[in-house]
């Protein structure tokens, strides 16, 4: 069952979870920047403890993302990775595929732009739904 935190930061960024057998999907809704990292990375550490071996991080609602948040989800999938996991991005827009990318490469210390993380492409593969909030 999908798990709701709610709105953070003034209603700019909300999160829903869901859990299934080895996989967690982390949806993100609203805004992510400098502004609203601190709610995403309290949401994070409610995962880190965690089993799944999967993590799929849905960007398709983000109205906006900058820099920073970009850099927080690359932290993620590092984090996921080094743990024996596999972190993917789904429903990235152009713009955010970019940043993803960018951050990437900064984090990594690549120079091609191209990003060491999984973006999966628009839509989805049918394997992978879009959780639908409780309440």
């Amino acid at each position: 069952m999908p798990e709701d935190s709610g709105t953070n930061s003034g209603s700019l960024l909300s999160t829903w979870t869901e859990h299934d057998h080895d996989t967690v999907r982390l949806e993100l809704r609203g805004e992510l920047s400098a502004r609203t990292i601190g709610a995403l990375e309290r949401h994070l550490e409610l995962l880190w403890g965690c089993a799944e071996r999967l993590v799929v991080v849905d960007l398709s609602r983000l109205s906006h993302i900058d820099p920073t948040g970009a850099r927080v989800l690359v932290g993620l999938s590092h984090y996921v990775r080094g743990g024996g996991g596999t972190c993917s991005f789904t429903g990235a827009t152009r713009p955010v595929r970019r940043l993803l990318a960018e951050a990437a490469a900064a984090i990594d210390g690549t120079s091609d732009g191209k990003p060491q993380i999984p973006v999966l492409p628009v839509p989805d593969p049918p394997s992978v739904h879009p959780i639908a909030p409780t309440g």
